[in-house]
């Protein structure tokens, strides 16, 4: 049986962390806290919904990143399509992840005139247990 956890990848780290995606808006590119937790998981599957967007061809880019553990440096692993408007309920595709690494971040890229998006991106990350 498999053990699963739904990890909130947007909420900050001065903001009261829930276990429900809890949404942010930005106007500017930027980055989310560290995330050692999902390090204890071997694989994930990351949603994402834009509830609002605005601006003159708005454009965000979400991406999973991976710290690696020498250098610090942050590398992508994953990243959702850009998103130039709001999903108005249509579901953006999941993205599933193997997860090797011991600390991620979202990513999110912002661009157009005067940009804002609205948006929230969780992961339900679990681990393979053996059935004995």
């Amino acid at each position: 049986m498999a053990i699963k956890n739904l990890v909130s990848l947007v909420t900050l780290a001065n903001a009261n962390e829930q276990s429900s995606a809890a949404s942010i808006t930005v106007t500017t590119s930027g980055n989310s806290r560290e995330y050692r937790e999902l390090g204890n998981f071997q694989r994930a599957i990351l949603f994402m919904d834009v509830s609002a967007a605005s601006g003159t061809t708005p454009s965000l880019t979400v991406t999973l990143q991976v710290q690696d553990p020498v250098s610090q440096k942050w590398s992508n692993v994953v990243a959702f399509p850009a998103q130039t408007a709001a999903t108005g309920g249509t579901p953006i595709t999941p993205l599933t992840q193997e997860l090797y690494g011991t600390c991620y971040r979202l990513s999110w890229a912002v661009s157009g005139t005067s940009p804002s998006f609205t948006f929230s991106c969780c992961a339900v990350a679990g681990v393979e247990e053996p059935i004995i």
